[in-house]
């Protein structure tokens, strides 16, 4: 019995005098309180198990030891979830390229459909003025119509073209 007090009591020596020093140089290591307390708490689990071997001289050395383990084990660890993490990230990103690739490319042969739809004339306004950067006064006089003409024709393309992106994001959504 006595002995048992004698541990008990030299352990608790132990505890008191290193908990906040290697709680804080855990702390520095980890940057989180929680993960920090729970190292700390484990190392001293672990010290506890082996006290009964040990001289209370050794107790402090190898309570260092054990949270240099600790430490190392928990670097490993975060190194294989850090490189899950990326593999998660990476593979998501592909998913959302892919994604974002299939769903530009059926825009694009909306938008091919809805030109095609289009009367001769007012494709010919909508290329001159959105895709060769024509003004509307320099396409009305080219075809030899009134600028509110032109803007007439382009609108009526623009609103077909919102009608598909609606329809496409309605699908999609």
């Amino acid at each position: 019995m006595s002995t048992d007090k004698n541990k008990i009591t030299a352990f608790e020596h132990v505890y008191k005098s290193c908990y906040t020093w290697l709680f804080y140089q855990v702390l520095d290591y980890t940057l989180d309180e929680e993960v920090a307390r729970d190292m700390v708490e484990e190392v001293f689990v672990d010290l506890w198990n082996k006290f009964d071997n040990i001289r209370q001289e050794e107790a402090v050395g190898l309570l260092r030891r054990l949270m240099r383990n600790q430490l190392v084990n928990y670097s490993k660890h975060q190194q294989v979830v850090k490189k899950y993490e990326d593999e998660v990230r990476l593979t998501s990103n592909e998913i959302q390229e892919e994604y974002e690739d299939e769903l530009y490319e059926e825009r694009l042969r909306q938008v091919y459909a809805v030109m095609d739809r289009q009367p001769p004339q007012r494709r010919f306004i909508f290329e001159q003025c959105c895709l060769k950067d024509k003004s509307y006064k320099e396409v009305a006089e080219l075809i030899g119509v009134e600028v509110s003409t032109i803007h007439k024709h382009i609108s009526r393309v623009y609103a077909e073209l919102r009608a598909m992106v609606k329809k496409i994001e309605s699908r999609n959504g």
